[in-house]
């Protein structure tokens, strides 16, 4: 070989050596680095309306201007992050004192979750101390780790203001019922002063009350009662008449939004005689404020089958007479509840092809206990029924075989001694006319042993109502169906949930959704709904203004338009303006809890020399 090349061997044999035999020496490199962190201050602003009525717009122009003063003066010595709170939490320095609730819970969760394992030096929070979301401040300062300052705003001096505080009321009323409300009215500094109270609607004034106030903090409750007129969701303007030198005016009026519904679902029960199981089914159905219940002696009964939603029937058919009534009704597709007893008579009760009949007729009573049936999905039950079942007594009936004729749900199996049987207890129908079949009497032993055992009636009655609703129920052959709630609250997002099932009924995500939202202006909003991997669709439309709106979302299933339409309220409430007297103690109590100090906005620069001096 050349000699360079020999060269060049010999030196690249040398440098693997030399590697080889350093990194069999452990060798190893050693780098150190230091860095300086400057503690952290957070600065957070209460940035909800309430302020706006302590302070006017200059003042509270100067004020921020300070505050940027201040934070540009600890940025020499500290990172600083300034933050807004009120309905949620942002990370800004700007203030506009627009938010219609105040939550220092969720500025205490934002924080810790943000500055955790932080050097985090102290809280600084400007506020003036009233909160109307989440838990006390005063347990939250307490887990801080870090020094909280206040700065205290707003008005300890009440001043003079009238104002509606809150209103109690059923959303929803049957129409022909009659709407009641309850309305509480403070007035403060304002004794001697006379004003009126309304309520109106569309159509003009339905009530009006004057009111004397009294002392220099008054509270009234103002009953009303008023028939509502139409149908659908209602607005109602609630006004307290304006004095002068109020401090705000936007707490004297409120707006209600009441959804009038078709009039009451009638009930009628026909029983043979006397029973306690009789005042047992009334009990739970009274309880329905939409159920309007009759009861009648069923040979005394002579009015139009025609009247009534749902029949209940209690050990009928007795005689010829009564099985002509019950056929009647079933002709009209009324839905009815058979509960039979001893005084049932089977062989009439068999003419009624409700899908169970009874067989094998013997002399005597059997004794049927309850057995729940596992696969039953015709609508839900209570997760424990099984074993509040196990305690409860049997059902008494006519000794025989009852048999499954036609295409029924069994909730109930019958319990014969210790033989688990494939008899119906309770089971429905739903073959041309809805039906549900008790094989049994004695429900009466259930309430009894069921409060005995847990001093509620909840399984019973859970079983009672929902016998009744899924009775009543009419199917929904929509194909489209959006799911919405029909009030929702000022500033709260509108989600809407959306099912769409194709010709053969599977749930079905592929063709889009549309839906328009129309407002009372007129002004419309157009959205498409979002497709979920369950098949489902689902909506966020954001916040929109109080008001009445109504939608209308539109699809295809198969190459069939479909369309589902409906209607819902935003109410605004204005719980910022419903007190405006600042809670210093609470601000002061939250720095003294946790080593921090309370100022005001006049000696800002204390805190900032607070701050700058503190050794740790």
């Amino acid at each position: 070989m050349s000699r360079p090349w020999i060269m060049a061997i010999a030196s690249f044999r040398f440098l693997t050596v030399t590697l080889l035999s350093f990194l069999l020496s452990g060798a190893y490199l050693k780098s150190m680095s230091r860095s300086v962190e400057k503690p952290i201050i957070v600065f957070a602003q209460d940035n909800s309306a309430s302020l706006k009525l302590a302070h006017d717009s200059v003042y509270l122009g100067q004020y921020a201007g300070r505050v940027k003063n201040v934070l540009s003066i600890l940025t020499e010595k500290f990172d600083v992050k300034a933050f807004t709170f009120g309905e949620k939490v942002t990370e800004q320095n700007h203030f506009d004192f627009a938010e219609q609730e105040t939550d220092f819970a969720g500025l205490f969760e934002e924080l810790n979750t943000r500055f955790a394992n932080t050097n985090t030096g102290a809280i600084i929070i400007s506020s003036d101390g009233l909160y109307n979301r989440g838990i006390n401040p005063l347990y939250l300062s307490r887990q801080s780790s870090s020094p909280v300052y206040t700065i205290a705003l707003g008005d300890t001096v009440q001043k003079k203001d009238l104002l509606i505080t809150s209103v109690l009321y059923n959303r929803q009323v049957s129409a022909g019922n009659r709407i009641q409300m309850e309305i509480f009215i403070e007035g403060h500094d304002a004794a001697g002063i006379q004003t009126e109270f309304k309520v109106e609607d569309e159509s003009g004034v339905l009530f009006s009350r004057m009111i004397t106030l009294s002392g220099k903090h008054f509270s009234t409750k103002i009953p009303v009662s008023f028939i509502p007129g139409g149908k659908g969701i209602k607005k109602y303007h609630l006004t307290l008449g304006r004095i002068d030198d109020e401090l705000t005016y936007e707490n004297n009026s409120r707006d209600v939004y009441i959804e009038i519904t078709e009039r009451k679902t009638k009930i009628l029960m026909l029983a043979t005689a006397p029973h306690p199981d009789i005042a047992t089914l009334r009990q739970c159905l009274e309880m329905n404020p939409d159920y309007e219940l009759t009861f009648s002696p069923i040979r005394e009964f002579n009015q139009n089958l025609r009247l009534f939603n749902l029949i209940i029937f209690h050990q009928s058919p007795t005689n010829p007479q009564e099985l002509i009534m019950i056929q009647q009704a079933i002709k009209e597709k009324i839905p009815c509840w058979f509960i039979c007893g001893l005084q049932t008579s089977p062989s009439l009760f068999n003419q009624l092809a409700t899908g169970i009949t009874i067989q094998d007729i013997r002399p005597g009573t059997v004794e049927m206990q309850p057995v729940f049936n596992n696969v039953f999905s015709a609508f839900t039950t209570a997760t424990d029924i099984n074993s509040t079942l196990d305690s409860w007594p049997p059902l008494h009936g006519n000794f025989g075989t009852y048999r499954v004729t036609g295409p029924v749900q069994i909730l109930l199996f019958q319990k014969i001694g210790n033989v688990v049987t494939r008899q119906p207890l309770l089971a429905f129908n739903s073959v041309n006319v809805k039906t549900a079949v008790l094989s049994g009497e004695g429900i009466w032993r259930w309430k009894l042993t069921e409060y005995r055992n847990t001093e509620d009636h909840k399984t019973l009655n859970d079983i009672i109502a929902k016998t009744v609703q899924y009775l009543l129920h009419n199917e929904d052959k929509n194909p489209l169906r959006v799911f919405y709630k029909k009030e929702y609250s000022a500033g709260e997002p509108l989600v809407f949930e959306a099912d769409l099932y194709n010709a053969a009924g599977e749930l079905t995500n592929e063709p889009d959704v549309k839906m328009v939202i129309t407002g009372e202006n007129k002004k419309q909003f157009d959205f498409v709904f979002s497709k979920t991997k369950d098949n489902n669709y689902m909506l966020n439309a954001g916040r929109l203004e109080k008001g009445k709106y109504r939608f209308k979302a539109n699809s295809k299933s198969g190459e069939t338009p479909v369309a589902f339409e409906g209607e819902f309220s935003i109410a605004q409430t204005d719980i910022e303006s419903l007190n405006s007297l600042a809670d210093h103690q609470l601000l002061n109590s939250m720095a003294s809890l946790t080593g921090g100090k309370v100022f005001y906005p006049e000696n800002l620069e204390e805190l900032t020399a607070e701050l700058m001096n503190r050794n740790d």
